[in-house]
């Protein structure tokens, strides 16, 4: 159930419907590889190469399979977070390793003498990023949802909150991984800050 939830999770924050398939595009070679393990289990997995304007490289994942197949709603303004994701505690923590791994960004800083430490995620789906909040609730997790220009932004902010969504819910990202154990160590966090 747990690898269900996770390919939900991607499809959430990078799928793109047509009629007959939905495509996710990433140009990190580690999450291209994730992308396609963890989406095959629900259908057949077709890739190809895009170049970009600035010269990166990106791999488009199309799954061949209807949107109406799996029921969840896609488009940056409408997809949804799928009701399993609040009955079901390991679809709801592959769901939001999904999420975070594919769209969530890690920073850090120093300011007025504290450390800061956030995780983020932006959209223009202020719903479903009060929903992704809802689930984060569920595992004892605080975060934040507000507006940001055109966006709305949702936060986890804080060591503890942050300690506890590595042990809980984890990254498959192993870069993510480390970049969150060397924020949440003291040290390290200085090192990272002053660089």
């Amino acid at each position: 159930m747990e690898i269900l939830g996770y390919a939900y999770g991607i499809l959430v924050v990078k799928g793109v419907k047509s009629k007959s398939s939905i495509h996710v595009e990433t140009s990190d070679e580690f999450l291209q590889s994730i992308a396609k393990q963890k989406l095959s289990i629900l259908g057949e997995i077709k890739t190809y190469k895009r170049q970009r304007l600035s010269g990166k490289t990106s791999e488009i994942i199309v799954l061949k399979i209807s949107q109406e197949s799996i029921d969840l709603k896609l488009g940056r303004r409408e997809w949804d977070v799928p009701s399993r994701a609040f009955t079901s505690n390991d679809f709801r923590r592959g769901f939001l390793r999904g999420v975070f791994d594919f769209a969530g960004s890690l920073k850090a800083r120093k300011r007025k003498g504290r450390k800061e430490r956030v995780m983020r995620l932006c959209s223009v789906n202020e719903n479903g990023l009060k929903k992704i909040k809802e689930l984060l609730r569920m595992e004892g997790i605080k975060s934040m949802v507000y507006k940001s220009g055109n966006n709305f932004v949702l936060e986890i902010f804080g060591k503890h909150n942050l300690q506890l969504y590595l042990e809980k819910i984890g990254f498959e990202n192993q870069n993510k991984k480390i970049l969150m154990e060397k924020l949440l160590d003291p040290v390290n966090f200085d090192f990272i800050c002053s660089t």
